[in-house]
Formats: structure tokens, C-alpha cells, sequence
């Protein structure tokens, strides 16, 4: 991050990421994930939170939630989960997708212990049994 700052500091002479808002999405993730200690979901979050861009992060609930769905495989990495999640996400809906989906994996579709019971979606879920709690 120290050096994410020097470099922001030294190429735009301000510690801010407006810069960001005005470069094509694709750009700007690339620019930001060319940095050490920035993946591609710290870029998908810096631009979707602090930049206001309509994009999905994949982090651990999501990228659960959407291979017990079905949409992504089982063998599809994170990072590329990105980019085949992406394209599926209607317009303007990808932060509030990300962040039910995130409060979902908190609460109900637990990593070890889902509460399919009470999940609103396992009519979808090829992991629900019915037998858990």
C-alpha cells in the first residue's frame, strides 16, 4: 500500500482516486493491479466504493455462493470469476448484487454450515440436501 501511495502521490501530486472516475473501467483495473499487494478484487472494490463504478467484487461468500449456484464452475479461479461473473450482472445492479450476496454468505450460506432451510435462493442451490439446518 506504502508503495500504491508514493507512486499516487509522485504521478497525480494528491492522494486521491478521482483520477480513476475518468479512465474506461478496464483501464483503471489494469492500471491498479500492475501495483504489489493489489488484486483484482481490491481493484473491483477501490473501484466500485471509492470511485462509484458499477462492479461486482468476487470475495469469498460470492465466489461460494455463486459456484453453489451453478454459475461459476468449480475449477474457475477467483480472478477469472471476475470476468465470466461480470458480463451476467445487469446494468447498475452489480454493487447491490455484491453486496447481498456478501450479506447472504454472512448469514445463511455459511461456508461449512448453510442454512438452506431459510435460504431464499436454494431452489437454485445444486448444494442444498434439504437436510441442513
Amino acid at each position: 500500500m506504502q508503495n500504491f501511495l508514493k507512486w499516487l502521490h509522485q504521478e497525480h501530486a494528491v492522494l486521491s482516486l478521482d483520477f480513476l472516475k475518468e479512465i474506461d473501467t478496464d483501464e483503471a483495473i489494469k492500471l491498479l493491479i500492475q501495483h504489489k499487494g493489489i488484486g483484482v478484487k481490491t481493484a473491483y472494490i477501490v473501484l466500485a466504493f471509492a470511485c462509484n463504478q458499477d462492479l461486482c467484487a468476487i470475495d469469498t461468500h460470492v465466489y461460494r455462493i455463486m459456484q453453489r449456484v451453478g454459475i461459476i464452475g468449480s475449477t474457475c479461479s477467483k480472478e477469472k470469476a471476475h470476468s465470466e461473473l461480470r458480463p451476467l450482472i445487469p446494468k447498475n445492479k452489480a454493487r447491490a448484487f455484491h453486496v447481498n450476496l456478501l450479506d447472504l454468505g454472512k448469514t445463511i450460506c455459511h461456508a461449512r454450515t448453510p442454512h438452506c432451510k431459510v435460504c431464499m435462493i436454494a431452489n437454485l442451490c445444486q448444494y442444498n440436501t434439504g437436510n441442513n439446518t
